[in-house]
């Protein structure tokens, strides 16, 4: 349609042209002596306008002619472009495929090429990672390592992901405090060194990154507080054997956290497993002295003492402040076991389990049965134990 709208236009401008030149007897003369020459003016005009075009066409080649190197240079680099994005597209297919090997291949081939994108160097670095090539791997990523290369950080951030896979932690937070040497401000290189400090158990280190992380980061308050938990419990069972020095550093802690329930479980858990049952009462009645919780009650029954009377009227009398405790119940259930007062141990274990069914009451009135010699009983016990536990573990 646009075709035939130009060529009506062209024609009805040679109609219009025709008939002005009808009406007009114009004539143009031009003398160069002893030469003269005479013609219309239409006449003049058509071939002024034909000279005009063809002057163009010739400009239009010489200009051509002289960029022609240029044009088939630019033929060229379209072409390798064209090349590279297709096997760039093939590589990035394959990798999500799970076709690891074609992926490398592809990828490989392509690096070698003009303009290769730095990005094939990672699709291959992580295809021969999977094909557990590790020296491939490495020097696929050694390529990308150029100063003032954009995708240096890239390269060193995935390198230290890889080593983390293959558990070499010490050189993965190696690779991740160099680059926060560089860049100390940066959230995610925080929790990648967070995450490798807590694999190496280097839980000084762990504190301190999850108190920095928490200054930059509050989208993750709860991972946080895991992590600083676990950190606690931890270095406080690394000094398990020096009570004087654990207490010291729970002193040290901001008292919101000296006094916060789960961290307070989890540093009394991981003192009891270590032996250490003086500190962990002592870091118990600190907690209750400041807010009663029924879960950091029932860790009493597992700090056993030498003599168990004193600690069992202490348990006794708080007993009598908080009767319908299921958790304090059972701590007496537990500590009354341990002092082979059987009676008592029935009734403060039985009280506990009509408030709350719990696995480690159930595993305590197992233990009791056995003592008393009812075999059946304890059986009963341990099968509705191991009920809870897999219900707990399935929610």
């Amino acid at each position: 349609m646009k075709g035939i709208l130009w060529l009506l236009l062209l024609f009805s401008t040679a109609v219009g042209f025709a008939l002005a030149a009808m009406h007009h007897s114009g004539y143009v003369v031009m003398v160069y002596p002893p030469w003269r020459v005479e013609m219309a003016l239409s006449f003049f005009i058509v071939l002024l306008l034909a000279g005009l075009g063809i002057f163009y066409l010739l400009v239009r080649l010489a200009i051509g002619t002289l960029n022609l190197p240029a044009t088939v240079r630019a033929y060229h680099t379209r072409r390798h472009e064209e090349n590279n994005r297709q096997l760039l597209e093939t590589a990035l297919i394959a990798w999500f495929e799970q076709r690891y090997g074609k992926a490398e291949k592809t990828a490989a081939e392509l690096l070698e090429q003009p303009h290769a994108p730095p990005l094939a160097g990672l699709i291959a670095a992580l295809s021969a990672h999977q094909l557990k090539a590790w020296d491939r791997r490495d020097a696929y990523l050694a390529e990308l390592d150029h100063p003032d290369s954009p995708w240096a950080q890239p390269a060193a951030i995935t390198r230290a992901s890889l080593w983390t896979e293959q558990r070499r932690f010490s050189e993965a937070l190696a690779e991740i405090q160099r680059l926060r040497r560089a860049d100390k401000r940066n959230p995610t290189l925080i929790w990648s060194e967070l995450k490798l400090q807590q694999q190496l158990k280097n839980w000084q280190a762990v504190l301190d990154l999850s108190r920095e992380l928490g200054e930059k980061d509050s989208s993750n308050t709860l991972m946080l507080q895991q992590f600083r938990r676990q950190a606690i419990a931890e270095h406080i069972r690394s000094l398990a054997d020096q009570t004087e020095a654990a207490r010291n550093q729970w002193k040290r802690l901001p008292q919101e956290e000296r006094i916060h329930p789960d961290i307070v479980a989890a540093t009394v858990q991981a003192l009891l497993d270590a032996g250490n049952c003086v500190l962990a009462r002592e870091l118990l009645d600190a907690a209750l002295e400041q807010h009663w919780d029924s879960h950091l009650a029932a860790l009493y029954g597992s700090c056993g003492a030498t003599d168990p009377v004193p600690l069992l009227e202490k348990i006794e009398n708080w007993l009598k402040q908080h009767p319908q405790d299921a958790g304090l119940l059972r701590a007496l259930g537990e500590l009354c076991l341990d002092a082979q007062l059987w009676g008592k141990a029935e009734q403060y274990l039985k009280q506990s389990l009509a408030l709350t069914e719990t696995a480690a009451t159930r595993e305590a009135l197992a233990q009791l049965e056995e003592k008393l010699g009812r075999p059946q009983a304890a059986c009963e016990h341990y099968r509705e134990a191991l009920r809870l536990r897999r219900e707990a573990l399935k929610v």
